[in-house]
């Protein structure tokens, strides 16, 4: 069905109607077929749909002990942050455990409770970065850290982004979260990643360019700042 146009007083109305919706642009009014719009549910979708209701319920579960700690914790010097205009700020307690209740449910299945003691790690060191579109049709990247970027125990978080150019455009914008693992019970020599990021960022070309961000993370699910890297996409076999 195309669109049809109308004059008064039918022009005037606006909005969804039985099946049909009412709008107008510069041209002047028009009615269109109501379509559902496609909405898939993925499991990071019902990740962040739990984590919705879960985390504040926790957050309320918290002792006024646990919750004036979590206060205390971000208010140190350690947490503040910077505005882009250079200002300082700090985030309160519970915005502080939401981010970190977000990671460790990722990392653990598990919810904190109490505040983190440990200092804030230092940022792995990335030694190359690749990006590449292999034969079987499948986009990937590679992350190589440098020796002793992590401790025993230690977790890795992987955020990865996509710049499309004139023939494509990603799927999302911005970074997404693509990896959480926990790296070996011993310190690692390197860790290397090789992960499809089509799954994320839809259909990318040779030539176009990738964005990483690797966190380091204590076993209290505190993340270091990010190491940064980028790659031209390549054509490897």
């Amino acid at each position: 069905m195309a669109k049809v146009s109308f004059t008064l007083p039918i022009d005037e109305i606006r909005g969804k109607l039985g099946g049909l919706v009412f709008s107008a642009n510069k041209s002047g009014a028009y009615v269109k077929p109501f379509r559902q719009p496609a909405y898939v549910i993925n499991e990071n979708i019902q990740v962040q749909r739990v984590l919705l209701s879960t985390i504040p319920s926790a957050w309320r579960a918290l002792t006024s002990d646990q919750r004036t700690a979590w206060n205390a914790w971000a208010a140190a010097a350690p947490q503040a942050r910077t505005d882009s205009l250079g200002n300082t700020y700090y985030v309160n307690g519970y915005q502080q455990y939401s981010r970190i209740a977000t990671h460790r449910f990722n990392l653990l299945s598990t919810l904190p409770t109490a505040a983190p003691t440990i200092a804030i790690p230092a940022a792995p060191t990335i030694n190359a970065f690749e990006a590449y579109y292999p034969q079987d049709g499948t986009y990937y990247c590679a992350v190589t850290f440098a020796v002793g970027s992590f401790g025993a125990g230690d977790y890795v978080m992987v955020d990865c982004a996509a710049s499309p150019t004139q023939y494509a455009t990603a799927m999302y914008s911005g970074f997404r979260k693509i990896l959480y693992f926990t790296t070996p019970g011993v310190t690692p020599a390197k860790v290397s990643l090789r992960y499809p990021v089509a799954d994320f960022f839809g259909d990318l070309i040779v030539g176009g360019q990738l964005f990483v961000r690797c966190y380091r993370t204590t076993t209290e699910c505190v993340p270091s700042l990010p190491a940064v890297a980028s790659a031209v996409i390549l054509d490897k076999p």
